[in-house]
């Protein structure tokens, strides 16, 4: 990311689907790696790609061996650690999408789509907190519907996560034709809150400035 800080989707997307294909190494064995991020993914001279560091990972099944890790401690880089996590809740493998989803944020943009949240699990208890910002504040060379991918890959809600990596990598390769007529539904407080300011702003300037010509003249 730092040698490349604004990459062409096509690479970006080659990287995160080996990512993806790692992650689903994981899932088939029923496994939650629980600290994806930058410093654990490796591209080697072949462009292939690893994840290393798998001292966090979570086995189903597995939860009452002793680990080295209290149960009430929370595991995970700041800013790219799911919700749930932080909430006190058991991770899931859309719990290693939404950092998924974290790091192409990033690759694209070189920046986070949330302000990076409190650590500590006790002062975290709602949703609130993870406002995403599109990723066109900061390149709007990206479309929309790249935007709209990742807004899903990252809701703060679970269940209105992606369901399956497929998915989420489907979306980035591909426009989703019903989140985009969604989209032309909303309202444009929520399609282009930038426009909305910017109309709102508009029209209270022509307001006061009819009411100065009313009053003057």
């Amino acid at each position: 990311m730092y040698d490349n800080p604004q990459p062409s989707l096509t690479l970006v997307r080659e990287i995160t689907a080996e990512i993806m294909a790692a992650i689903r190494v994981l899932q088939r064995h029923s496994m939650v790696h629980r600290d994806l991020k930058p410093e654990n993914i490796i591209i080697n001279d072949n462009n292939k790609v690893k994840i290393i560091d798998f001292g966090t990972v979570q086995v189903a099944g597995l939860e009452e061996i002793r680990s080295p890790f209290n149960n009430d401690e929370v595991v995970g880089a700041v800013g790219y650690i799911a919700p749930e996590y932080l909430l006190g809740q058991k991770g899931v493998h859309r719990s290693d999408i939404f950092s998924l989803g974290i790091m192409v944020y990033e690759m694209l943009t070189g920046e986070l789509p949330y302000k990076k949240p409190f650590i500590q699990k006790n002062e975290v208890n709602n949703l609130d907190f993870w406002r995403y910002r599109s990723i066109q504040k900061h390149r709007q060379d990206i479309p929309v519907w790249i935007d709209l991918a990742l807004q899903k890959a990252t809701q703060p809600n679970i269940t209105h996560r992606y369901q399956a990596m497929s998915e989420f990598l489907q979306d980035i390769k591909t426009p989703n034709s019903q989140m985009l007529s969604r989209l032309d539904a909303a309202p444009l407080l929520e399609r282009n809150p930038m426009a909305f300011w910017k109309s709102l702003s508009i029209a209270l300037l022509v307001v006061l400035a009819v009411q100065n010509i009313y009053y003057f003249s």
